[in-house]
């Protein structure tokens, strides 16, 4: 490691943005036993993550042996009294004589500002994204880290736990790129079909008919596994619109009554359901009703028949599905169909990979609940017994901010 040497008591020290003082290192070495002597540091190894004990002038008091054997310290002597950006190398760590946290670029890091928020008894979690010499270059780091306050006989300490979150933030870089650029190219497809259409024999327009139908499809399924990914990821915008509610069950059904998987089940929409207006994500809304229809019609036989409907949440109040689950909520969409789950799948049924249809599947379900819960602030649940099976999402008035 290339450690600097600081003067912590020098005449040119300044800084642009935290505090440039240091205690010395036998200062620093007197804090290390104290926390030594309070057994604080076995704690420190007890975790996956990289974590060091910082003290209130931001120096590395204490590391566990992930943190060092990450940055290639052999001994606690390595980084003892270092701060953390100059402990793991930033390029920007030995720019100004006061070291890591002083320059103008320190002022940006979610690294620096957490461990300040820490030291100011405020516990915080925030992202930080490190470039560190690195052999002939340098290296891109993204972590994850927790600085939280941690007193010790009068003494103000930090603890700060860092997790590399490096490979889940090229993925997600990664998944955008390629949900757009397969978008681009597959959302093409529909006009070109059209275009050529035109142009067949009258016998080949049901061919191309399906071709059509295709490409819409492999639109929708990306832009759904698109829209599941930014959901996971914390990442997914949310548009609400004021909508009707049987406007939505009409358009839901008349979409798959024309879709092929359909293989001569049969689409109902309930005549009943209630005139209900009410303000969400149209686009969302679609994804989890089309997910529910499509699984009803996976569990049927040909000539089966599932049923859409819809009707005020407040009307649900006592039923026998959940006395509770409409209240807040303005309105319930609902699908029916006569297959019964076993109580070993129904135990199961939301979680993120499970399903009864083969290892490549799961996401269905789970996205219905992801969606609609955390996006659409509504809630999801089902049914099944004798009379079928019955899957259920309620949402309120408007979704709230």
């Amino acid at each position: 490691m290339n450690a600097p040497v600081f003067d912590a008591h020098s005449d040119d020290l300044y800084t642009l943005f935290a505090p440039p003082e240091r205690d010395d290192l036998d200062e620093v070495r007197r804090q290390a036993r104290l926390l030594e002597k309070g057994g604080h540091l076995p704690l420190i190894n007890s975790v996956n993550d990289m974590v060091v004990i910082l003290n209130d002038k931001r120096q590395v008091v204490a590391a566990n042996d992930k943190f060092m054997a990450t940055f290639k310290a052999a001994t606690l002597d390595d980084v003892l009294g270092l701060r953390p950006g100059e402990a793991v190398d930033c390029i920007h760590a030995h720019e100004l004589p006061g070291g890591c946290g002083t320059t103008e670029h320190c002022s940006q890091c979610g690294m620096a500002k957490a461990i300040l928020s820490s030291l100011n008894q405020l516990k915080t979690v925030a992202e930080c994204r490190v470039l560190r010499h690195g052999g002939e270059s340098f290296e891109a780091l993204d972590l994850l880290v927790t600085a939280t306050p941690f007193p010790v006989e009068g003494r103000q300490f930090a603890i700060m736990a860092m997790a590399d979150i490096s490979h889940e933030k090229r993925r997600r870089i990664l998944e955008r790129i390629f949900f757009h650029d397969l978008l681009n190219i597959a959302g093409g497809l529909p006009g070109l079909a059209d275009i050529v259409r035109e142009e067949v024999p009258e016998a080949l327009r049901p061919m191309m008919d399906l071709i059509h139908f295709s490409a819409n499809q492999l639109v929708r399924e990306v832009k759904a596994q698109r829209d599941l990914a930014a959901a996971e990821s914390k990442e997914l915008k949310v548009s609400p619109v004021v909508l009707n509610s049987r406007e939505v069950i009409r358009v839901v059904a008349q979409t798959y009554l024309s879709q092929p998987d359909v293989k001569g089940r049969i689409i109902a929409t309930e005549p009943e359901s209630a005139e209900v207006s009410f303000a969400s994500d149209y686009g969302l809304l679609m994804r989890v009703l089309g997910n529910m229809v499509k699984n009803a019609l996976e569990a049927q036989k040909p000539g089966d028949t599932i049923t859409i409907g819809c009707r005020a949440a407040a009307a649900n109040h006592g039923s026998e599905h959940d006395a509770n689950r409409g209240e807040g909520m303005a309105v319930e969409f609902y699908v029916h169909n006569p297959a019964v789950m076993g109580r070993e799948v129904q135990l199961q049924v939301f979680q993120r990979s499970f399903s009864t249809k083969g290892t490549a599947r799961g996401l269905g379900l789970y996205g219905i609940k992801l969606l609609t819960e955390r996006y659409l602030r509504g809630r999801v649940g089902f049914t099944s017994g004798e009379a079928g099976t019955i899957f259920w999402v309620v949402l309120p008035a408007a979704i709230p901010a």
